[in-house]
């Protein structure tokens, strides 16, 4: 039993004696195991010269040396197993080692060739770069001698041509001086298209050039015009180019303008029109003529002493006093003697109407606010603000006017600055605001007409206001308490707020 069971097992070389070794051929080497059945013991073979002789046996010139004997199945099975995973583990490791050395290979190989790609695309492209340099420089050269063999025949062509035209222009000018060419000679215009225009520079320094352009001038006229460009110093110290023009195409109306360089002769600096008989007409329908004076621009009137502004349909007309550069301040209609002259229209729209003399009319309408005030002079310490109720100041020797109390007797009417009419206070100078040069010296005190006061309490329309213990504010009028002469106004709105707050009265 025993026996079969380990005739199944691997791993070793199974004889039936010792005897077999000598006797038979098993082609065994050095470190071989060899298991005897009739012992049950296993042998080492080795070569080792040195051996004990009872545990070995000599055959040829290897020896068996006596290893392990089985007394146990089990032992004996536990021990080929180790074997066997020993001799497995080994071979593991190298099969590990065969992969791991496989692998290094092969990522050197793929290393290898990846460098061995991106350099020849780089070598290939640097090829092509220094291919495509060499294609570039030939081109070039190839235009540029083109471009030499061009300049050299158009050399030898204008060369013979300025020889025939210093030929033709000796005989024109000979022709001219004898009186043969005054009807044909002319001198040449251009246009460069596009509309034509051209910078100063379009003609040199000593030179006069002609041309045409649509150069565009503030009367919004686009037409061609024929240019005369003259800049006839040759020096520096006068660059600037000067230009002559005249409308060609501007319809029934004919038009001429003047143009000058700036100081760099780089652009037009100045662009005018020039007024002629052509820019003002006489018209059949209007009495008068227009026309320029002598050392002032103006106008003169005809027969009918008027100066008309013609309009095609009915509405407005804006006449604006601007200068170049600057702002007119005013418009003075003088009497031609030095003196203001008067002024009689119809209606007259104005934003502020300052006179220095008296204004008179029938009636005055649509003022937007609501009292006549008048200024009442004060400290310049004395500080108040619009609701403020107003009273004469009783103990300065001087008239000052302040807050009012209760306490006051004279009292005058509420600060105000909702006024419709305010009189009074210092007369400003030319340029300076009336409001903002007296607010230091003067209260501006509602005399008139609805204002808006302080007043603390209920508010109900109908009370009457007077002075409260508080500068400036109000409260309700007390028959049994208060005098009928410190009644400032009457209520006109209901305000059901107990706290100091402003509400509209109707000063007494």
């Amino acid at each position: 039993m025993i026996y079969n069971d380990l005739y199944d097992l691997e791993g070793f070389i199974r004889i039936n004696t010792l005897n077999d070794l000598k006797t038979k051929n098993f082609n065994l080497k050095e470190n071989d195991i060899v298991f005897v059945v009739e012992t049950l013991t296993f042998y080492k073979i080795t070569n080792e010269t040195t051996s004990n002789a009872e545990s070995a046996e000599t055959f040829s010139n290897l020896k068996a040396i006596k290893y392990k004997t089985i007394v146990d199945y089990n032992e004996f099975i536990n021990l080929l197993e180790n074997e066997k995973n020993n001799n497995l583990s080994k071979n593991e490791e190298l099969k590990q080692l065969l992969n791991e050395e496989k692998n290094k290979r092969e990522n050197f190989k793929s290393e290898f060739n990846t460098f061995k790609q991106t350099n020849i695309a780089n070598i290939n492209n640097l090829l092509d770069e220094e291919k495509n340099k060499r294609t570039e420089l030939n081109n070039n050269f190839n235009v540029f001698k083109e471009s030499t063999n061009n300049s050299i025949t158009n050399l030898t062509n204008e060369k013979d041509s300025l020889k025939t035209i210093t030929t033709t222009h000796f005989n024109d000018i000979t022709n001219i001086i004898n009186g043969n060419l005054y009807n044909t000679q002319q001198v040449a215009g251009g246009y460069t298209g596009d509309g034509g225009k051209q910078s100063p520079p379009y003609v040199k320094r000593g030179g006069v050039r002609f041309l045409m352009s649509n150069e565009y001038f503030n009367n919004n006229d686009w037409a061609y015009k024929d240019w005369i460009y003259m800049n006839t110093y040759p020096g520096g110290d006068v660059p600037q180019t000067t230009a002559f023009g005249i409308s060609k195409n501007s319809g029934n109306d004919l038009h001429a303008y003047l143009m000058r360089s700036n100081n760099n002769n780089t652009s037009w600096e100045l662009k005018e029109e020039i007024w002629h008989t052509g820019n003002l007409k006489n018209l059949t329908n209007i009495s008068g003529n227009y026309c320029f004076k002598n050392g002032s621009i103006g106008l003169v009137t005809g027969w009918n002493n008027e100066i008309n502004i013609p309009k095609n349909g009915e509405g407005e007309i804006w006449i604006n006093y601007r200068t170049v550069g600057n702002r007119v301040t005013r418009i003075i209609f003088g009497n031609g003697a030095g003196g203001v002259g008067p002024v009689t229209m119809g209606d007259l729209n104005a934003l502020n109407i300052n006179a220095s003399g008296d204004i008179r009319g029938s009636r005055v309408f649509n003022a937007v606010w609501n009292d006549y005030a008048e200024y009442f002079p004060k400290k310049k310490e004395t500080l108040t603000e619009p609701g403020d109720i107003i009273a004469l100041d009783e103990n300065s020797d001087y008239e000052y006017y302040v807050k009012a109390t209760d306490s006051n007797s004279v009292i005058v009417g509420v600060h105000s600055d909702e006024f419709g009419h305010l009189i009074g206070g210092k007369k400003p100078k030319e340029n300076e605001d009336y409001l903002e040069i007296n607010k230091e010296d003067f209260i501006p005190i509602g005399l008139a007409g609805r204002v808006k006061v302080k007043f603390k309490g209920i508010a109900r329309k109908g009370m009457k206001v007077v002075p409260s213990e508080i500068a400036g504010v109000g409260r309700e009028f007390n028959l049994k308490t208060d005098s009928l002469d410190k009644i400032i106004g009457i209520i006109l709105e209901n305000n059901l707020d107990e706290k100091i707050k402003k509400v509209k009265i109707k000063i007494k």
